[in-house]
């Protein structure tokens, strides 16, 4: 072959690869994604009908829009009418397949149908476009780990804690990871910089005391495990939080105001919810809630119009007399607080907290011989109550009644030993008793779990005086 062929020869393959490049992309601007999808509007709310119903005639005009399909696969999302999701997430990914939220709702829309294979090729696919956004890292190591892979899932939650150390998903899973392979002693590591960051959630005590009982730590395992409850906590995630402006109808913006509350938004909380009582003015899950809005906002008076708006259908609801016995007490209403509380008890009289609440305002009173009765029976209906314990051994130092304090610290340092006031309470009974060297050990411990506590520095100062 000449030179002269060689060049011709060349120049058609550029001139080939050039055309087979031109139809890739022609292709790919004209692939048909197919009708929106639709499903049955007659099972649907009829707020969240017509909202899909308008989505879905904005893809009908703009029939190659991406971002339509996603919208619309969002709304389905959001309104749990998962099928159709998956098909208007995959027909976004078809239009444009460089947008990881299509591939990451996708990824969620395949875990929940239960398809874990194709969400975690979905998260794959979500990584490889943004490898920062820490949520894909931590539940994608929660797949890997349902499928019992657990070297897999725990590169993924150190992923996560690369990017984010404080990430509570991630450390939860390395939790979960360490007590599968049979290493308590890392797993605690993670666990106390959980507490930290998320203090007294029951799900941590409950891992808390399987991390006891495979350390061998069966005591502490007991009192962890008192204090545990199995849940499975919501953890945050920005992507999925932008589906809530999909969610439309009563229930939804009901949930939508508990997540607002929960997130401390109380002022937009309240506007949802006074929204909500227009459409159903006697709801009275919520009343109770928007009622205990408005106290934790200081408007206690709207508070308790509220509430016994909640009485008039449900005279005999302990919620609402709880909620309504916090709204007096902050007016300074003991009397009527008073009176709302023993209503609650009167209809569940097994709650602990009506009783530690009605013990709290005897104690509030100067009744303190009642209270102390009150915090017994908080303490008879939630055997691990620490709260009560605390409550009545404070009633006692007040009377200066040092040895009948005494056992009440002892005890709720039993059931937790990371109660600070618990051991100043302690240590203050103790010195007033003469016995320096227990109330010295007291103030050690309170020490170690918080140096800058007012009342530790306080008893610590009584403590030094003494001592000099």
């Amino acid at each position: 072959m000449t030179g002269s062929s060689k060049l011709k020869l060349a120049g058609a393959t550029i001139g080939l690869a050039a055309i087979i490049g031109l139809s890739w992309v022609f292709l790919t601007a004209s692939v048909d994604p197919g009708p929106p999808a639709i499903t049955n509007f007659d099972a649907l709310d009829v707020a969240v009908s017509a909202r899909i119903r308008k989505l879905i005639t904005g893809v009908e005009n703009s029939p190659r829009d991406a971002v339509r399909r996603g919208k619309l696969g969002m709304a389905y999302q959001a309104n749990n009418v998962r099928q159709a999701a998956l098909t208007s997430f995959q027909q976004a990914i078809l239009l444009d397949s460089s947008e990881p939220k299509w591939w990451y709702y996708l990824a969620v829309t395949r875990s929940q149908l239960g398809d874990i294979d194709g969400a975690i090729s979905a998260l794959d696919e979500v990584i490889s476009r943004n490898d920062q956004y820490v949520p894909v890292h931590w539940r994608r190591g929660q797949l890997l780990k349902a499928q019992g892979d657990w070297d897999m899932a725990e590169k993924a939650f150190r992923r996560a804690l690369e990017i984010n150390p404080n990430e509570p998903a991630a450390l939860v899973g390395m939790t979960q990871i360490k007590l599968q392979k049979k290493n308590p002693r890392e797993a605690l590591t993670y666990l106390k910089q959980l507490m930290r960051i998320l203090p007294n959630q029951p799900f941590l005590y409950q891992l808390l005391g399987q991390t006891y009982q495979q350390a061998g730590m069966h005591e502490k395992a007991r009192l962890a495990l008192a204090r545990g409850k199995p849940d499975k906590p919501q953890w945050k995630d920005a992507w999925l939080i932008e589906l809530d402006q999909y969610r439309v109808g009563f229930s939804a913006q009901f949930k939508k105001a508990l997540r607002l509350i929960d997130a401390g938004q109380l002022p937009q909380a309240i506007a949802l919810l006074e929204s909500l009582r227009k459409q159903r003015p006697n709801d009275v899950t919520l009343l109770n809630n928007l009622g205990a809005a408005y106290i934790e906002t200081g408007n206690f008076s709207t508070a308790i119009r509220r509430l016994e708006d909640a009485l008039v259908d449900h005279p005999n609801h302990f919620g609402t007399h709880l909620n309504l016995s916090s709204a007096h007490e902050k007016l300074g209403q003991f009397d009527r607080a008073l009176l709302h509380v023993e209503w609650a008890i009167r209809y569940n009289p097994t709650l602990a907290r009506a009783h530690l609440i009605h013990g709290k305002l005897l104690m509030n009173m100067d009744r303190s011989d009642e209270a102390i009765v009150a915090f017994a029976l908080a303490q008879k209906f939630d055997a691990y109550d620490i709260q009560s314990l605390v409550l009545s051994g404070q009633i006692e130092c007040l009377r200066q009644r040092w040895a009948e304090a005494l056992p009440f610290y002892e005890k709720a340092i039993e059931r937790d030993s990371t109660d600070v006031e618990a051991f100043c309470g302690l240590a203050l009974a103790s010195m007033e008793l003469g016995q320096l060297d227990k109330a010295q050990q007291a103030l050690e411990k309170a020490k170690r779990l918080n140096p800058n506590d007012p009342f530790y520095l306080q008893v610590k100062r009584r403590f030094d005086n003494l001592r000099r």
